[in-house]
């Protein structure tokens, strides 16, 4: 009862499974079962498909795009977290997001720095999670938010139960769009 007083939600990543435990559409252990399985077809996939993922300081969403679709030529590389204006992480392959620091330190970003992680995530080489995720949404129990809760992949508010199940499927490939969340 502590959240009554709340009237929106959001969560970055993971964080959206909070939001949504706030709002009251999943139950917290209904969340702890999903983010167990999505952190393990997550792993999986990042072992299947290793790649990495990089922050990027000082350069626009439209630059950044640009930069990841030229480099996408040496590998896979998107966009996957655009956490705060001039603050976006990249994710893909090694090669990809490699390549990808490079021509964004040509464009004259003020920091490029590579992250410790385990796997490309929110970007295609977490594809094979996208089956198993889907199963686990599939048989959760998932109601319609009592508050709207800000979705991940479309930076708008969500509230109906087969929305939220398809948008938690959908964030697992596609970016984070956190700082446009945040301004809605």
């Amino acid at each position: 009862d502590s959240f009554k007083d709340v009237a929106m939600a959001a969560g970055h990543s993971l964080g959206e499974y909070s939001a949504l435990v706030a709002a009251e559409a999943l139950s917290f252990p209904d969340a702890l079962k999903l983010v167990r399985i999505r952190g393990e077809l997550m792993q999986n996939a990042g072992i299947e498909q290793p790649g990495t993922m990089a922050a990027v300081v000082g350069l626009d969403p439209t630059t950044l795009i640009a930069v990841c679709a030229e480099a996408s030529a040496d590998g896979v590389v998107q966009p996957a977290n655009f956490n705060s204006p001039g603050q976006i992480v990249i994710s893909g392959s090694v090669t990809g997001v490699r390549k990808a620091m490079q021509l964004s330190k040509e464009k004259g970003a003020k920091i490029v720095k590579e992250l410790p992680v385990s796997g490309a995530f929110h970007s295609p080489l977490m594809e094979s999670a996208r089956s198993g995720l889907k199963a686990a949404l599939d048989n959760a129990t998932i109601h319609d938010a009592r508050i709207p809760v800000y979705a991940n992949v479309t930076a708008k508010p969500v509230q109906a139960a087969s929305d939220i199940r398809e948008l938690l499927y959908q964030q697992l490939t596609s970016p984070v769009r956190w700082e446009e969340s945040i301004a809605n």
